[in-house]
């Protein structure tokens, strides 16, 4: 009986406990959120090092394979290692060619559209001059627009824009840094985890939680993977075909239709608004509309034969819930929520067939 007594005193004062705890949580949920953002903040580099690892993992495994070939044991004994840096050092290389190469023109073309707006503004209210219900462009606002960011007043500001790039810089290069050590040990990080998850003995349901990791964490590297390569071939078709007919700011529009590619249904279409605007703002209405149809034409290419290729089906899922996918994870979340809409709803697709199938969770379908 004492015993008894002891223990619902004991659950009592637990749940007074919580109760407590849920009360004042949710009685300074802006603390919270500050406190989630801090450590948020603290942990980002950490993130978006275990994100590059993500993609980096898998070429350098490959690549590996081919070093240890190699019949010189001080290679062989750091192919990972040799392997890893050559990864790297081939990306330095292209991030590189884009900032001396490419970015020089991005900048040109932007630099030489601003200054030409006011022209372009002036042509199109001449060419609605005759329709009321069409908005005329007001060009005022350039002039207050750069006299307000080159006032001498905001130098305060800018310091503290500088000082956030450079810092955010150092987060990357940290970033990096620690992506190539999860690389390096990867083997040694799944061994641990192997080692933790026998000694905790938590059952065969871990087993069924890491094989559904391992078929998201996939499906999320294929997806990006091939959405970032098919993004890239069609940006540069478009640049290469824009330079071949002399349309002007090419790199800029080929950069807007692959940066737009990366957005599933809305990107692409709103990519073909904006250069179709800009193309009837330099080439007049009509001529522009080649660029409407060389659009639609490329998109149809991509979505039928490029894209299937190039991503492949590991995302499974039809055109209606692409659509479904990218709305409401894009109402949610905004234009990061429409980028992961697609594999994340893809996630949760691959595991409820699995539970469809035989009613159970317990990761039956076949790894891609």
């Amino acid at each position: 009986m004492k015993k008894l007594i002891e223990n619902s005193w004991l659950k009592l004062l637990l749940t007074g406990i919580i109760l407590i705890v849920i009360y004042k949580s949710v009685d300074n949920l802006g603390g919270i959120f500050s406190f989630l953002g801090t450590v948020l903040e603290v942990l980002l580099p950490c993130i978006i090092g275990a994100l590059i690892a993500l993609f980096v993992y898998l070429p350098t495994k490959k690549l590996e394979r081919v070093v240890q070939k190699i019949n010189w044991r001080p290679i062989q004994k750091n192919a990972r290692l040799i392997s890893a840096l050559f990864i790297y050092a081939v990306a330095f290389c292209l991030i590189t060619f884009g900032v001396k190469f490419i970015i020089p023109v991005l900048y040109k073309n932007a630099e030489d559209l601003i200054v030409r707006i006011p022209g372009y503004a002036e042509k199109l209210n001449e060419l609605t001059a005759h329709f009321d219900f069409i908005p005329k462009f007001d060009i005022a606002f350039l002039g207050e627009i750069l006299n307000k960011y080159l006032d001498p007043t905001r130098i305060n500001s800018y310091i503290s824009l500088l000082s956030g790039i450079f810092n955010s810089f150092i987060s990357f290069v940290v970033s990096v840094i620690i992506s190539l050590y999860i690389v390096l040990e990867t083997e040694n990080i799944k061994a641990y985890l192997h080692k933790l998850h026998t000694h905790i003995n938590i059952g065969k349901k871990a087993d069924v939680y890491v094989l559904y990791a391992r078929k998201v964490v996939a499906l999320f590297r294929s997806y990006f993977t091939g959405l970032f390569l098919d993004s890239l071939l069609i940006g540069t078709i478009s640049t290469v075909v824009f330079m071949l007919f002399k349309i002007p700011y090419a790199a800029f529009l080929g950069l807007v239709i692959g940066i737009g590619n990366l957005v599933p249904i809305f990107g692409p279409i709103v990519a073909a608004f904006v250069v179709y605007f800009i193309g009837m703002i330099s080439l007049g209405p009509l001529n522009a509309l080649w660029l409407f149809v060389y659009q639609i034409v490329l998109a149809q290419v991509d979505g039928n034969i490029i894209n299937p290729k190039i991503v492949g089906s590991q995302v499974g899922l039809k055109p209606l819930w692409v659509l479904v996918s990218v709305t409401v994870f894009g109402g949610l979340f905004g234009p990061i929520g429409m980028v992961l809409g697609v594999p994340v709803f893809a996630s949760i697709k691959l595991i409820m067939d699995d539970f469809l199938d035989d009613g159970r969770f317990n990761g039956s379908q076949k790894e891609n």
